[in-house]
Parts: C-alpha cells; sequence; structure tokens
C-alpha cells in the first residue's frame, strides 16, 4: 500500500507543478526529475508518464533520472547539487 501511495503523491505533485508552471515562463533548458526508486518500478513508470504530459505542454524536455539508494538520500543529494533552474 506504501507504494499507491508514494505514486499517487508524485503525481499529484507533477501535477501542481504542471498548474503552477502554466502562470509562469515556461522553463529555457531541460527539467530534471530524481525518483529515489530503481528504473521499471511503478513510481518510475508514472513519473515518465507524467513527464512526457509536462513537456508536451511546456514545450521543454523533461528528464527522469533514477537514483535509488540510502532511503531516497542518493537522489535528495542531487537535487541539491543539481543547478538552480533560474539564474
Amino acid at each position: 500500500m506504501g507504494g499507491w501511495f508514494q505514486m499517487a503523491a508524485v503525481a499529484a505533485l507533477m501535477l501542481a507543478a504542471a498548474g503552477a508552471a502554466s502562470a509562469q515562463p515556461f522553463p529555457s533548458r531541460p527539467v530534471h526529475i530524481f525518483v529515489p526508486y530503481p528504473a521499471g518500478g511503478g513510481v518510475d513508470v508514472l513519473t515518465r508518464t507524467l513527464g512526457d504530459v509536462v513537456a508536451k505542454q511546456w514545450g521543454q524536455s523533461v528528464v527522469v533520472e533514477n537514483r535509488p539508494g540510502a532511503g531516497g538520500v542518493i537522489a535528495s543529494q542531487a537535487v541539491v547539487t543539481s543547478a538552480p533552474e533560474s539564474e
């Protein structure tokens, strides 16, 4: 049951981000989404599917990067050390 909750949470966040982005200028470069689970799982498939939808709405590519391990710490560190979206 925890997996379904996590997928629903990711879906809600993606939809909220898509709604918020419609009022702002489109991203000027590809958007990266870090997934703290291995490729091929339910969260990965859902994230890639929603990433395709958001990419079409934004007119910008969405890159899904799987960073499993350490209870999500590896993905969190990747987010913290990534380049900021706005300059």
